[in-house]
């Protein structure tokens, strides 16, 4: 994420100087040219790191190799004497390695005083090497006043408190910082209280949250933007990482989301900041601000309330139903919000099983029983009447097992019940949010569970009702959603195209007939898994249909796929071309202009067809035009279609993907078997008739296409429909609540900004 600039001018310079001796003190020229391939090798390394978290562990390896060489001081030396991207590493190698011998420290000392190096820096050195000298020593006098020189008295015992928290114990430190802060007393501006320098530090902070920089008094978070500024400026990663310090000093939990929002609101790009926001986002459900970067909740979510589901027992919302088959019948208990709709025996299954087999082997048994006791044997074995008795309860039993239906799951029938007890009662006169809100969350869980014919009249009125009620308003669009999804699935159990059926309703939306995030919804609610390729590309070309007949153009839908991202991801809206390309054959399919080439039905049409559009998207996606050829059962080749595809044209497993291939027809003779041989490319075609007839339709089929459709399909891209699109998304549209500027939702995202339209529909006609 940090970014710290080296100057690597220097760094060449010195590597060639290195290079150049050809020869280092108290070593042999092939051990110094193994230390310069060593240092030129970690050098490159350090040249090439991109951040902050790189420079580091170059500088850590090459630190690490130098002290294996055993060439401290012969580094050092080089280096020091070098530009300021020499002493720069220097320094770096000083931090990390202890210091050889005097003469190298007193040439280290200069540069502790020069402000052109990082503070930060600057005293990691000089701790490492106080740690290595006696103290009050000649050379850790010079030392500490080197850290110190031309600073005023305040800003001296500042600095000397930052060394202080490297080096706590080191006498002469301790003794210099104590000569310092002797005489430093002020005045606390917030509350009057005279204090030394260090106890005021402590007291703005502990009771007035503020912070003393030299001798000004400052809020922490101005400070913090200040520095941000100067990062922003200058680059230097120190900036960046006092900020983030002191942000999650002042506040631990969401300081750094603070630092990061203005991070990015002050226009500098940093991965590590945007998805750190990105994960505070998803984390609660909200939309990232493309402005401030606030994060603003999404008053838009919705998640129908999952129902309480036990055994024979589904509640919610103050509805309950309950099965209760534990007794000898079974019993039905219906309840809505401060009333009993139903209390008694269960409709259609008055006897449980375990009442059934009582009722009818009941009587038999104790018969068999009385018989055994009162027959005198003398008259009648009564062995043979108690056989037949139970022989009969057996098989009754039997029987009873046999007509009770086992999958009649407690839980299925109270699903059931609430369908044909609670549906019918709601929406009269009208329904409410609450209604819909229960109705969706009983359409969710009956899903795949109880009899769809059963339940199909209720649900379509409820349906309705509640699509009313979305339209002014009155309920959530998301609950109208999953009680559409429901109808879909029942009518796929019922045979029918559950996929024309959602092309349907999200076309709907596209019309502004209701709104987008029914579309939306819809779509998120329909698991991927259950869909196969052909019917997700059918999905796909009904979709942008219903989208191109309510007047969307391509970059409309683009944009709609980006503020509604489950329905961009269901027509490809990252796909443009491909966009494109069906736009341009909605736009001429009326004219159908490729009837010179042969009678071809546009995708658009064969996509509403679930067995052959199915069949034919799940061979090619990117189909277009869809031409059938005769059936011929002595050559099935030339009954093969011919399928006109973004790619190319298609013709059984012969892929034409070039406009100036060429084909080629020859007959065979009698002694190659007969018939005919057409050769496409590198693919060769036996034909037992004559294929030429074929080949000029092929022919006929990549003028078309090469010549003709591409080409003009690019002209709808300069199209656009502003005033539709700005109508589709304003139900997205939130104010962010920090810098009130409005912007488009995305959830677990960074929001799309948006621009008022200046109202005028934007079409360029495709024939110019």
């Amino acid at each position: 994420m940090h970014r710290e600039r080296v100057p690597r001018g220097g760094v060449a310079e010195n590597i060639n100087q290195v290079k150049m001796t050809g020869k280092l003190p108290d070593r042999t020229r092939l051990e110094g040219e193994k230390i310069v391939e060593v240092l030129n090798e970690h050098l490159r390394r350090l040249g090439r790191a991109r951040d902050r978290t790189e420079r580091k562990a170059a500088f850590d390896a090459l630190a690490q190799a130098v002290a294996n060489a055993d060439a401290v001081g012969l580094v050092l030396t080089r280096f020091l004497g070098g530009e300021t991207s020499a002493q720069r590493i220097a320094l770096e190698v000083a931090a990390r390695l202890p210091v050889p011998d005097e003469q190298t420290i007193e040439r280290l000392i200069p540069l502790l005083e020069l402000r052109r190096f990082p503070v930060s820096l600057r005293l990691r050195v000089a701790a490492r090497v106080l740690r290595s000298l006696p103290p009050y020593s000649v050379l850790s006098n010079q030392m500490l006043r080197a850290v110190i020189a031309r600073l005023t008295k305040r800003k001296a015992f500042e600095r000397l408190r930052l060394l202080q928290s490297q080096l706590p114990d080191y006498p002469p430190l301790n003794q210099l910082t104590a000569e310092l802060a002797e005489g430093l007393v002020m005045d606390c501006p917030r509350c009057g209280a005279r204090l030394d320098r260090e106890e005021l530090v402590t007291h703005l902070w502990r009771e007035h949250r503020l912070l003393l920089e030299g001798d000004d008094i400052r809020d922490p978070w101005d400070l913090i933007e200040e520095w941000l500024g100067k990062y922003a400026r200058t680059g230097r990663a120190e900036f960046l990482d006092r900020s983030c310090e002191l942000a999650q000093r002042v506040d631990p939990e969401g300081g750094l989301v603070h630092v990061h929002r203005l991070l990015l609101a002050g226009g500098l790009s940093d991965e590590e900041a945007r998805a750190n926001l990105r994960s505070k986002a998803i984390e609660e459900q909200a939309t990232l601000c493309p402005h401030c970067f606030a994060v603003v909740p999404d008053v838009s979510d919705f998640r129908p309330t999952a129902l309480s589901v036990s055994r024979g027992r589904i509640a919610g919302r103050g509805y309950a139903v309950e099965v209760d088959d534990r007794g000898l019948a079974n019993r039905l208990s219906v309840s809505a919000p401060e009333q009993v709709v139903y209390n008694g025996p269960e409709p259609g299954r008055r006897w449980t099983r375990r009442g059934a087999v009582l009722l009818k082997l009941g009587p038999l048994v104790l018969l068999a029983f009385l018989l055994a006791l009162a027959l005198p044997p003398r008259i009648l074995p009564p062995l043979a009447p108690v056989a037949l008795l139970l022989l009969i309860a057996v098989l009754l039993y039997i029987g009873t097992r046999l007509t009770l239906d086992p999958t009649d799951e407690p839980t299925e029938r109270a699903i059931g019940h609430a369908w044909d007890f609670l549906a019918p009662r709601l929406g009269r006169p009208v329904v409410n949010a609450d209604e819909a809100v229960f109705v969706a969350s009983l359409a969710r869980q009956s899903i795949g569970v109880g009899d769809p014919e059963q339940r199909e009249g209720v649900l379509e009125r409820v349906g309705k009702l509640t699509a009313e009620a979305v339209r002014y308003g009155g309920a959530p669009p998301e609950a109208l959603a999953w009680m559409k999804r429901l109808e879909a699935e029942d009518a796929a159990a019922q045979g029918r195209d559950r996929i024309a059926y959602f092309a349907n309703q999200v076309g709907a939306c596209f019309a502004g007939m209701l709104p987008m995030r029914f579309g939306e919804e819809l779509i998120a609610s329909l698991p991927v898994s259950t869909i196969q390729q052909g019917e997700r590309a059918r999905l796909r070309v009904l979709l942008l249909a219903r989208a191109f007949e309510a007047g969307l153009e391509v970059l409309d839908v683009q944009e709609l796929g980006r503020a509604f991202p489950f329905l961009g991801q269901a027509y490809a809206s990252e796909d443009v071309n491909g966009m494109a390309r069906l736009r341009w054959l909605y736009h001429i399919k009326p004219q159908r202009p490729w009837r010179n080439a042969g009678p071809a039905s546009p995708v658009l049409d064969l996509a509403r067809y679930p067995s052959l559009g199915g069949q034919y998207l799940h061979l090619r996606p990117d189909l277009l035009l869809f031409q059938p050829m005769g059936d011929d059962e002595n050559d099935p080749l030339l009954g093969s279609p011919i399928l006109v595809c973004e790619e190319g044209v298609l013709y059984g497993e012969v892929l034409i993907d070039d406009a100036n291939a060429r084909i080629d027809v020859r007959q065979r003779s009698v002694f190659q078997g007969g018939g005919w041989e057409m050769r496409v490319g590198r693919v060769t075609i036996h034909c037992r008739k004559d294929p030429n007839p074929l080949k000029r339709r092929l022919q006929g089929w990549m003028r078309y296409l090469f010549r003709e459709f591409l080409p003009q399909a690019e002209r709808v891209l300069v199209r656009r429909a502003p005033r539709l699109l700005d109508r589709l998304v304003r139900e997205k549209l939130v104010n962010c609540p920090e810098c009130q500027r409005p912007f488009l939702a995305m959830r677990g995202e960074v929001g799309l900004p948006f621009e008022e339209s200046d109202g005028a529909t934007t079409e360029t006609s495709a024939a110019s």
